[in-house]
């Protein structure tokens, strides 16, 4: 990923993975006192969207918008446009190994804390809590990429984005999944990775357009 590491620096990345793993001992022990995994999974992934779309402001910000500056050295470039394209590539396949491990493991030790065992209900419970987070902060990443440095529009988006995915999904989910699986809630958890693979291929396209209009000055 030498092609995304140039836009997100060693000290971004680690400051990322530092607060998400900061993130799983404070589910656990939140856990602990509540004994709401569901719910607790839930705020841990709005968490976890807004962290992710706030540092996207300092990696990917204002890409789609021809006026960014930033972009003018990698424009002069004849492999410009296949960089910046492997840079996007590289930084979705980021979120998904980011968010996927994060949310799935917290709620593996969650389970092992209170019952030691784990559900496998509510592993797959997870994993469609990962893949709606990520569907949620691609469509956030689509729209704040369109502004140009503006982090205060940028975090209000996420934080509306995030918000929705909380209190439309909870409900919809605890009540689908249940205490029993059935292939119903595997076909239910593999159109949600669908629908987050189709955002992201919007996402890339939508960022590579933005990028490449930037070497067409407006009559």
């Amino acid at each position: 990923m030498k092609e995304y590491k140039i836009f997100a620096s060693h000290k971004q990345r680690l400051l990322q993975n530092c607060i998400l793993l900061l993130g799983v001992f404070f589910t656990i022990s939140l856990n602990m006192v509540v004994g709401s995994p569901a719910f607790i999974i839930l705020l841990e992934a709005e968490i976890a969207v807004l962290l992710m779309v706030f540092l996207d402001y300092f990696i990917f910000g204002g890409i789609a918008v021809k006026n960014q500056k930033i972009m003018e050295c990698v424009k002069s470039s004849f492999y410009g446009p296949g960089f910046i394209s492997k840079a996007i590539t590289q930084e979705i396949i980021s979120t998904y190994m980011k968010l996927l491990v994060f949310i799935v493991i917290s709620m593996v030790l969650m389970d092992l804390t209170l019952s030691g065992s784990v559900s496998l209900v509510r592993l797959v419970f997870s994993f469609s809590i990962g893949f709606t987070a990520i569907s949620l902060l691609t469509i956030c990443k689509m729209v704040t990429r369109k502004f140009s440095r503006t982090l205060v529009a940028q975090m209000g988006f996420s934080y509306l984005f995030s918000f929705m995915g909380s209190f439309l999904f909870l409900p919809a989910f605890y009540l689908f999944y249940g205490n029993q699986l059935t292939p119903l809630n595997i076909i239910f958890t593999v159109i949600i990775f669908a629908i987050s693979v189709f955002v992201s291929v919007l996402l890339k396209k939508e960022c590579e357009t933005g990028f490449l209009s930037g070497y067409v000055d407006k009559q």
